[in-house]
């Protein structure tokens, strides 16, 4: 009798122990699903970060080779121009040496009112030449606004391209932090797992 009580004692003291384990047991299993799905949140953040910094590394290299297009392009609107305006200086100062040089006496002659042949002649050249020289330069000095007029609009595109390359290297450090962060995350989530393992 007294050995049958002893074994009931037992067994209900074993079936409490049983039924303290297996509720530490769902606490476990509880604490362990709450860090695989912590592991699972993780890793979809780190993919979602992963093909953000893809995405804006293509952006990267595309305004990168954009604004290296536009530097150049700039250099070369640079050169023409300088070339249009050593063009304009050129002809007017070759147009003051021909006054200086071929109609000073000639006009000189006329503004005393003794016009000779020669100096009429000279007068009539005078206006023809003075006329092309006129052109050449009306010419030339509207090639220089559209050329300056395109440089400012590269140099304007170059510039937002620069923001933009800049906006984009920031977004990528932030998000190679936020990166950095999950992966911190993901090995202590891995290590809890661990642990409750």
């Amino acid at each position: 009798l007294l050995a049958a009580t002893s074994v009931d004692a037992k067994i209900k003291k074993s079936k409490k122990q049983l039924s303290a384990k297996k509720i530490e047991y769902k606490k476990m299993n509880k604490e362990l699903s709450k860090v695989a799905k912590k592991i699972l949140l993780a890793k979809a953040n780190k993919k979602k970060l992963d093909s953000k910094l893809n995405s804006l590394e293509k952006k990267i290299k595309n305004d990168e080779k954009s604004y290296s297009r536009l530097t150049k392009e700039s250099v070369e609107l640079t050169k023409s121009l300088d070339s249009v305006t050593k063009t304009i200086d050129t002809k007017q100062l070759e147009f003051v040496e021909l006054i200086s040089k071929n109609f000073s006496m000639s006009l000189a002659l006329e503004e005393v009112n003794i016009p000779t042949r020669e100096s009429i002649m000279n007068k009539e050249v005078y206006k023809i030449y003075s006329d092309k020289n006129r052109k050449d330069i009306e010419h030339l000095k509207k090639d220089l606004i559209y050329l300056e007029n395109k440089k400012k609009s590269l140099n304007s595109k170059q510039s937002d391209i620069k923001k933009t390359l800049n906006t984009y290297v920031n977004e990528r450090k932030e998000y190679k932090n936020k990166k950095r962060e999950q992966d911190k995350i993901l090995s202590e989530l891995a290590r809890d797992k661990a642990i409750y393992k």
